[in-house]
């Protein structure tokens, strides 16, 4: 197990750095204190005791319940008007985009 404290400023600003992110000096301490916390409550689950809890890829599957599935079949949803309505620019039931390429 991790031990809650070891998350420093120094952690915090690696992590930021890596997912690059820009925090504030100011946004550290608060962002330090929320990471202990985090791992806290990650070590307080690890020590629940799982072995006798069988994997399940849905809670389905305990009751024994199927999921209704629809049919896969492909349509345009049938509301092309409704989509271009929303643009800027139409011309033959398509988008107008600017050219982006020379």
């Amino acid at each position: 197990m991790s031990d809650a404290s070891a998350v420093t400023k120094e952690t915090v600003l690696k992590i930021a750095k890596l997912a690059r992110i820009e925090i504030s000096e100011k946004d550290i301490p608060p962002l330090v204190q929320e990471m202990c916390g985090i791992l806290r409550w990650i070590e307080c689950l690890n020590r629940v005791d799982t072995s006798s809890t069988p994997p399940l890829s849905t809670p389905l599957q305990e009751l024994n319940i199927s999921q209704p599935l629809r049919i896969d079949t492909v349509t345009d949803g049938n509301i092309v008007g409704k989509i271009l309505s929303n643009a800027p620019e139409v011309a033959l039931d398509m988008f107008v985009v600017p050219k982006v390429v020379e």
